[in-house]
């Protein structure tokens, strides 16, 4: 499975104080167990989320690298958060 991950600083809000953090690499990631476990010790600080076809647990967000509306599906988590 391949990851990219996706984040975005936000300002921290009341209801939401993680912002997301712009950390994409130039070419995506291997989904590996350590990645994910990474990104999992950074949720309580980022919101995260990642390209890949593998299942992700809360708070982590998965996007499939090849769905059709992927950009508008990005806007809209970030919009969420």
């Amino acid at each position: 499975m391949l990851g990219h991950p996706i984040s975005r600083r936000r300002p921290p809000r009341t209801h939401n104080p993680r912002p997301t953090a712009p950390c994409p690499p130039p070419h995506p990631l291997p989904t590996t167990p350590e990645l994910i476990t990474l990104c999992e010790q950074l949720t309580d600080t980022l919101a995260i989320a990642l390209l890949t076809h593998q299942p992700l647990e809360a708070p982590l967000k998965g996007f499939p690298p090849d769905q059709p509306n992927l950009l508008s599906a990005i806007q809209t988590w970030l919009a969420e958060l």
